[in-house]
């Protein structure tokens, strides 16, 4: 059927033209693709119709880009086919084809607006156009995005491996530089506070200060920042950005921080005593850089040192104090512990502080603590808390402090012995040396309680680690002493475990029928 002639007013009608152009792309894919061995056209007189007629798709071409040409008797040759047809044509070809796109659907190119596709649909890919595709390869392309779903509004992002990127990268932190644009001081002013503690204008704050600040507007953001700086370290979001303000303000703008932070006490201990609070006030300790700095925090702590050394929040931070700090920032500290050894000590919290004291201090300060543990050694080791001190002060092996327990202790040592936590301590003694052990175990014998020890659930474990470190004489009088009682520790599950101990530890088979029968 002849066409109607274009004469530069008129146009041809889509449907048509699609057919034009459809040809006329394939007769240049086809073309390109020819040799003589497979002839895929033999003209470009030839219609499309015929050109696809003369086509055997097998299923290999589904995955493996192969398509078979059945010619010459049905003799078949595979061959590898080059991308799509996207990929090919030239550029004006493929102008006309986007025209044809955009004119043949109501809503613009291809009806949908928000499909994440692949590279075959921009006519670029991660691939040389003058190659082939494996599926393989493709396979590997797709991995590299997140495609959720066909409407996803996640953009596709670009795979790093490649030179010839299908989307390029958006700018890093786009959203976070867009919000950030908008800080500006007339919509910040009164609204830092708030701001810092917003999901996601908290973020935004950061990357602006990250990007660095004007002087005017950072001395506003820090005067924001003196007067809600409670709310913020209390408030997770609102601790990170104090902390990023403090890390790029200068030493004099930090010592204005520090300055409102420590000027009100009870504000910072009641930070310390909030979960966030106080991870956010160590945080802030370890960026202390001035001797001013330390001072002030540290001074501000000392009227409720005892709160926080028995709070399970505020504790670390006294630690932190003791451990990081020099001497001369700590000893008064370190004197208001001492002066409260006791209630602290019998704390689940405090006997941890009193030990990291213990371990950190040095000079006069943890002279007079360790007096004060000695002082208070035999209530001590009663408690439940309080015997972990004591068995660490006689750790520290040393024979001065050793000797003070002992002397505290004595006429104590039955009682002691008995009780669930203060027996833990007796039995570290009797493996403090010799002669320790020896004057313990004179004063178990002598005692006219001694033989309860051996079927008592915690005494006859002191008669063990007694029998342990005895030697010579005073092992024999304690073997003496649990041959007399033998007959009613028989009957008794604690006194069974020291004849046990005896059927385990004895050199002598006699031994074991003599208590034994």
């Amino acid at each position: 059927m002849p066409q109607p002639e274009n004469n530069g007013n008129n146009h041809s009608p889509p449907h048509q033209l699609h057919v034009d152009l459809l040809t006329s792309a394939s007769q240049n894919f086809l073309r390109d693709a020819n040799s003589d061995g497979n002839p895929l056209i033999a003209g470009s007189d030839q219609t499309i119709e015929s050109l696809f007629s003369r086509l055997n798709l097998t299923s290999d071409v589904l995955f493996h880009g192969h398509t078979t040409a059945a010619d010459d008797g049905g003799a078949s040759s595979s061959r590898s086919i080059p991308p799509p047809m996207a990929f090919g044509g030239s550029h004006h070809q493929q102008q006309q084809l986007s025209n044809w796109a955009r004119h043949s659907t109501p809503n613009g190119p291809m009806a949908h607006q928000n499909n994440n596709v692949g590279p075959d649909f921009s006519g670029r890919g991660p691939y040389p156009q003058n190659q082939f595709i494996n599926y393989s390869q493709r396979q590997d392309f797709y991995n590299d995005f997140d495609l959720r779903s066909l409407h996803a509004t996640k953009s596709i992002p670009t795979s790093t491996r490649y030179n010839s990127p299908v989307v390029p990268f958006a700018r890093e932190n786009s959203s976070l530089y867009v919000l950030s644009q908008q800080l500006t001081p007339e919509f910040m002013i009164g609204k830092v506070a708030f701001l810092a503690k917003h999901q996601i204008w908290s973020l935004a704050l950061v990357f602006k200060l990250e990007g660095g600040l004007g002087e005017a507007l950072l001395n506003m953001v820090v005067l924001e920042v003196i007067k809600s700086w409670d709310d913020l370290l209390k408030n997770q979001l609102g601790g990170q950005f104090l902390l990023k303000l403090f890390t790029v303000c200068d030493e004099d703008k930090r010592t204005r921080i520090i300055m409102a932070i420590t000027r009100f006490p009870f504000k910072l201990i009641s930070v310390c005593l909030n979960t966030s609070g106080a991870k956010s006030v160590q945080k802030l300790m370890d960026k202390l850089d001035s001797p001013q700095q330390i001072s002030l925090v540290v001074a501000s702590l000392i009227p409720d040192a005892v709160v926080l050394a028995t709070d399970c929040k505020g504790q670390p931070i006294i630690q932190y104090c003791v451990r990081r700090f020099p001497m001369e920032y700590t000893k008064h500290l370190l004197n208001e512990i001492t002066a409260n050894c006791f209630s602290i000590g019998t704390n689940k919290s405090g006997c941890c502080v009193i030990q990291s004291c213990m371990d950190n201090a040095c000079g006069e300060p943890r002279t007079q603590l360790l007096f004060a543990i000695i002082e208070n050694a035999v209530q001590l080791a009663e408690d439940p808390y309080g015997n972990y001190v004591v068995q660490h002060l006689l750790e520290m092996e040393t024979p001065d402090l050793t000797k003070y327990i002992l002397r505290r202790f004595e006429g104590c040592f039955v009682s002691l012995s008995c009780n669930k936590y203060a027996s833990n301590v007796v039995e570290k003694l009797l493996r403090s040396g010799d002669e320790v052990s020896a004057i313990i175990t004179i004063e178990l014998l002598r005692s006219p309680n001694a033989s309860m020890l051996l079927v008592d659930p915690y005494g006859n474990f002191v008669i063990q680690n007694a029998l342990s470190a005895a030697k010579g004489e005073l092992y024999y009088s304690l073997e003496r002493f649990v041959q007399v009682n033998a007959a009613s520790m028989q009957s008794n599950l604690y006194g069974k475990k020291i004849l046990a101990w005896f059927v385990k530890k004895s050199p002598y088979i006699e031994k074991k029928q003599r208590y034994y029968g």
